[in-house]
């Protein structure tokens, strides 16, 4: 209980560098960006139910199973975005230049 409680400080580091990349490349919708750095301040928070003994900030109570649910319909959304998003030619590795188009 302690370790899935502790993990989500490594998860928060893994949303916020994704929420970095993601509003400083613009590659990605905002709100990829956006709602990675609000799932890493939900995560950072999380391992703080380690101190309360009871309500939904306890360890496995509601905060802890919303978030961890919360995560992993981010990753499907975000999944199905790049699943369903064509890449730009020029990262297709199209072989003309772009004088000869």
């Amino acid at each position: 209980m302690v370790a899935a409680t502790w993990r989500g400080y490594t998860v928060a580091a893994l949303f916020t560098a994704i929420a970095a990349a993601a509003l400083r490349t613009r590659s990605v919708p905002r709100w990829v960006g956006a709602t990675a750095a609000v799932l890493a301040l939900a995560q950072v928070v999380r391992p703080l139910g380690l101190y309360a003994s009871s309500g939904p900030f306890e360890p496995l109570g509601a905060f802890s199973t919303i978030s961890f649910l919360l995560d992993g319909v981010w990753v499907l959304a975000v999944s199905i975005l790049f699943l369903r998003r064509p890449a730009p030619a020029s990262a297709m590795g199209d072989p003309a230049p772009a004088a000869m188009r």
